[in-house]
């Protein structure tokens, strides 16, 4: 079973497409209550970079573009989900 099956069958009310950017960026628009962002390493595997509050990563993104959107790193996500998991 894919990466994107087993997302599809934990969550069947939503659909996983691996699209997006595929240059190590997210693009933001709004806050939301939790993020959670995978990088897809093969077919097969996704590894977790970020699974935490929305807020935080949209305060910590690059400044609002004039499409709307806040961009934000994946080397970024993953220095703010070490320094959550540093405070705990």
């Amino acid at each position: 079973m894919t990466a994107v099956e087993e997302l599809e069958a934990a969550y069947p009310l939503r659909k996983f497409t691996p699209d997006g950017h595929l240059v190590g960026s997210i693009s933001l628009y709004s806050t939301c209550d939790r993020l959670v962002v995978l990088r897809v390493v093969s077919p097969e595997e996704a590894e977790i970079v970020y699974d935490g509050v929305g807020k935080t990563a949209w305060e910590r993104a690059g400044a609002m573009g004039k499409n709307g959107q806040r961009r934000i790193s994946f080397r970024r996500l993953t220095a703010i989900a070490a320094d959550l998991s540093d405070s705990k």
